[in-house]
């Protein structure tokens, strides 16, 4: 969930704003999930989901289109879930 410029793991107002679709308080944010601020790197675990193959390969193909991980965009859409 890092933006550029940012450390990897830290919560930005970038993201705030990209997860949400406005500009959320970050302190808010990062109570709603957890997160220490006064950490330099959140402590990560590791995800494992089964999908259709051909769902794999489209999203794969999509995210490596605009230049960004698929991790990146998971983390983004369970933030978002989160965060309803």
């Amino acid at each position: 969930m890092a933006s550029k410029g940012s450390k990897r793991g830290m919560l930005t107002h970038a993201t705030a704003r990209r997860t949400t679709g406005y500009n959320t308080n970050l302190d808010e944010l990062k109570s709603r999930l957890g997160a220490d601020e006064s950490a330099q790197e959140v402590k990560k675990k590791r995800l494992n989901v089964d999908i259709p193959e051909t769902m794999h390969q489209a999203f794969k193909s999509k995210v490596a289109g605009e230049g960004r991980k698929m991790s990146a965009v998971v983390q983004e859409l369970i933030e978002t879930y989160l965060l309803k």
